[in-house]
């Protein structure tokens, strides 16, 4: 080890610019000390060794080389704490005086040597170490003084001095010392303090120094981000300038006077920047009156709410300067200081009026569509493009009966309208085919059967078109009506046609009959009867005469032959026919008759009349295999328009009506179809002509009547004919001017049961057109459910006698079963004398005849309803 390095102050001082503390100096000084002690001493042993070795002062010698060596050991371990060398120090400082004291006497300054340790205590310890080393250096020299005393002769001069003056000695030392350490002990404690002041002062300093800077950081990236946000602000202003839409500030004070405004304002309130700045005009008081207090009170709710930063206004009016209205869009945003208080609303305004001009007409646009689609006669609904149903109108819920709920999608709608998978997989196919070659915009008609939701069947025209969206509008229409109408106009057109083309084979054939019978009987007067050809020709006579008789039949259908028609009461005829069937008909065939007293005459052949009735006698006849009846009832009857409209060739007013009804076989629809047509009949070869109702129809048609006929396989046939009254004009001018005296309705609910849809729905739009709630049902068994659950509110019901499943008579059986006390009317196209009898005789109140007749059905029904 280089032994100079030993001796390098960066190695163990603390420098004094380092030196922030009085520790760091007493540290500093206790290692200048250590060192200069270290340097000083070999040349004190150098300068006294001599004299010690002379005076035989071995001792002192080896005690100062031994504390020379202490010093080199603590200068090159550099060991302790501050204290132990401190401590140390004035251990050798003080016994290196002592042994001068003891070994040379009082002698050369030794009494400096314990002021300076009293000094260099001070400078260590500080000023308690002062008084400390003040009394310690008297207490010592007081100790040396009795225990050295005059015995040393060396000492002897100075020991030998009169104790008092000894302490006087002593004393002056004391004050001596402590005037040198006591001094340098104050200044100490002022210089620690002064350092402690200036160590703090640096440190706060310091720390303000780095908040300093680290404001000044923050304030230059505030100035730039301020910098930035004006520029922004100038850009955003320079925009909303440019925009329709005006900025305002306003304070939240009496009338919101505006402390901002950008200078595009006056565009749209007619006011200038400054005339907003200066207070001329409030921001309040250009809001419209009629809208003031909604505008306020919006602000009110949304400035309650402590987080609310903004909010949009619903749009109000405003009133410009020259006094026009306009309505404006408010976006307002809340200002508030560190208080929570709002001080500001920022606001941007725009100019809406174009829009809620455009929105009004479109909204009227809307509500007319919305009237003209609910309102509308036709069924419409829209589908979106995944085949959901969005939107049905009132007259689809009418119509079919399904909701939205019935019919969420597609697929629901195919399922129920059509039930029979063969039918429903031809409307898809149609419908898909249709869908691959349509356009946008082009309606693609199609007429489909529809299965409703009360299990009736309707007739319905579709008018498909898809959108440019992809959805499906759809319009139906109920054709239920006019298909059937359709179908007897096509019959009636059918029947004109076979009667012309009838009525001329007859006139065309009759002639050559005429030529037949003619010739015939010429040769007849020629022969004699025992003549071989007297009975051919006979046989030729009798064929030709039958042949006549048969065109006549064909010209009565075909009413080339002229009625001779005369007042006539029907009831004189019925009873006239009587008497023959009851010669003709077989006794198992019980016939019944059930007359109006007071029949109104009818313009009438009495011929005719009898042949219609013999005819459809016969076949009343022939339908009834074993025993059985056959009733003829008539009755005076007035038909309706509502009648009129669904039954081609029949006219509103008075007429008489005659039933010629049975207990037969009945038949089915298709044949009931074509029982009128010429030539067509159910009866085996040889048993008839297939003329017998042809004839009755051009009978009643020649009359200007009307004949239906009702049948259904196992339950009978019925043949009503309604023939006018004569005066019929008369009379129906009288029954306008009754009209007033029509049956009275109510607001009853009445449940109508039938099995056609079309007699419910008739049935629906009478009863309702007089007050009444009506509910259907379309078969027996949906009837006993729906009374099951409302038959509290149920009053009356109107039952079909004749229905598929479950029939009328059963129904009623059950209905009297679930109500004994039930109120139930039977409706039927056979005569109340028929199978609606028994009804009537189970406990049935009374009896409807069908097709419906207005008065009459209000009358009974009405009539049922206040009983009891």
């Amino acid at each position: 080890m280089n032994i100079i390095n030993l001796f390098q102050p960066s190695r163990w001082r603390v420098g004094l610019d380092e030196a922030t503390s009085l520790k760091s100096w007493r540290i500093w000084f206790a290692n200048v000390m250590i060192v200069f002690g270290a340097l000083a001493m070999p040349l004190s042993m150098v300068a006294t060794f001599a004299i010690y070795i002379a005076e035989k002062q071995y001792g002192l010698i080896t005690f100062d080389v031994g504390i020379w060596l202490f010093l080199i050991i603590m200068l090159i371990t550099k060991g302790g704490s501050y204290r132990f060398r401190a401590y140390f120090l004035l251990v050798v400082l003080y016994s290196m005086t002592i042994t001068f004291y003891i070994a040379l006497g009082p002698h050369y300054a030794r009494s400096a040597w314990l002021v300076m340790c009293a000094v260099m205590a001070t400078l260590m310890f500080g000023s308690r170490a002062a008084a400390v080393s003040t009394a310690t250096n008297a207490a010592m020299l007081m100790l040396l003084y009795w225990l050295m005393g005059p015995e040393n002769q060396a000492w002897a001069s100075t020991y030998a001095m009169p104790f008092g003056k000894w302490v006087m000695f002593v004393i002056n030392i004391s004050i001596i010392t402590l005037t040198t350490s006591l001094p340098v002990g104050f200044l100490l404690n002022r210089l620690d303090r002064a350092l402690n002041n200036e160590r703090n002062a640096f440190e706060k300093l310091t720390t303000e120094s780095k908040m300093l800077q680290s404001a000044h950081i923050e304030l230059q990236s505030e100035v730039a981000e301020r910098k930035r946000a004006e520029e922004d602000l100038k850009e955003a202003y320079d925009i909303i300038s440019r925009s329709p839409a005006v900025a305002f500030l306003w304070k939240n004070e009496e009338g919101w006077p505006v402390e901002f405004v950008t200078d595009n304002v006056e565009t749209i309130f007619g006011y200038t920047t400054e005339e907003f700045i200066l207070g001329k005009v409030v921001y309040r008081k250009t809001i419209h009156p009629d809208d003031l207090d909604r505008v306020e009170e919006e602000i009110q709710v949304f400035s309650k709410e402590k987080d609310r930063e903004g909010f949009v206004h619903e749009p109000y009016r405003i009133v410009t300067k020259d006094g026009k209205e306009k309505w404006v869009e408010d976006k307002t945003f809340i200002r508030r200081d560190k208080t929570g208080r709002i001080t500001h609303y920022q606001g941007i305004v725009e100019d809406i009026t174009d829009r809620m001009k455009a929105e009004k007409a479109l909204h009227q646009e809307q509500e007319k569509f919305r009237i003209l689609v609910e309102e509308s006669p036709f069924g419409i609904s829209f589908i979106d493009e995944d085949d959901r149903y969005k939107y049905i109108n009132p007259k689809f819920i009418e119509i079919f009966g399904y909701n939205l709920e019935d019919i969420p999608e597609g697929r629901e709608w195919f399922k129920k309208a059509y039930p029979d998978s063969e039918y429903r997989r031809k409307v898809i196919l149609s419908w898909i085919n249709d869908l691959k070659k349509s356009e946008v915009g082009v309606g693609r008609p199609r007429s489909f059967n529809v299965r409703c939701k009360d299990g009736s069947e309707k007739v319905i025209y579709f008018r498909s078109v898809t959108m440019e969206t992809g959805e499906q509008f759809i319009i139906y229409e109920d054709i239920t009506e006019q298909k059937q109408l359709e179908a007897q106009y096509q019959q009636a057109q059918k029947m004109e046609a076979v009667g012309t083309l009838a009525g001329g084979i007859a006139h065309d054939f009759n002639n050559l009959l005429q030529s037949i019978l003619g010739y015939s009987q010429l040769l007849l007067f020629e022969k004699k009867r025992e003549d071989p050809e007297f009975d051919k020709l006979k046989e030729i006579e009798k064929a030709a005469q039958r042949a006549s008789e048969l065109t006549l039949q064909l010209l009565t259908f075909s009413r080339k032959i002229e009625s001779e028609l005369r007042p006539v009461n029907l009831n004189h005829q019925v009873e006239y026919v009587h008497k023959l069937l009851k010669r003709t008909i077989p006794k198992m065939i019980d016939i019944e008759l059930h007359l109006e007293e007071n029949l109104k005459i009818t313009n009438a052949d009495p011929a005719q009349i009898e042949q219609v009735l013999m005819n459809l006698a016969v076949n009343a006849r022939d339908a009834i295999h074993d025993e059985g009846k056959l009733i003829i009832e008539t009755e005076n009857v007035t038909l309706d328009e509502e009648y009129c409209k669904t039954h081609l060739g029949t006219y509103p007013g008075e007429h008489v009506l005659l039933i010629v009804s049975d207990t037969g076989c009945g038949m089915d629809r298709e044949t009931t179809e074509h029982i009128f047509e010429p030539f067509y009949t159910t009866k085996g070869p040889g048993k008839g002509t297939g003329l017998g109702l042809s004839m009755v129809y051009g009978i009643v048609n020649s009359h200007g009547g009307y004949i239906t006929c009702y049948s259904e396989p196992g339950k009978g046939t019925i043949f009503k004919i309604y023939l006018p009254v004569i005066g019929a004009e008369i009379v129906e001018q009288v029954a306008e001017r009754k009209e007033e005296a029509m049956p009275t309705g109510g607001r009853e609910a009445i449940l109508l049961v039938d099995d056609e849809e079309f007699i419910r729905n008739l049935g629906d739009e009478i009863l309702s057109k007089f007050g009444y709630k009506i509910l259907t049902a379309p078969d027996g068994e949906s009837a006993l459910t729906l009374y099951q659950e409302k038959k509290e509110s149920i009053s009356l019901i109107i039952l079909d006698l004749i229905m598929p499943g479950m029939g009328g008579r059963r129904c009623l059986e059950e209905l009297m079963n679930m109500n004994p006390q039930v109120k139930v009317v039977i409706a039927s196209g056979y005569s109340v004398n028929g199978p609606a009898k028994e009804a009537l005789e189970a406990g049935a109140k009374g009896f409807i005849e069908k097709p419906y007749n207005i008065k009459q059905m209000l009358k009974i029904v009405r009539k049922v309803l206040d009983e009891n």
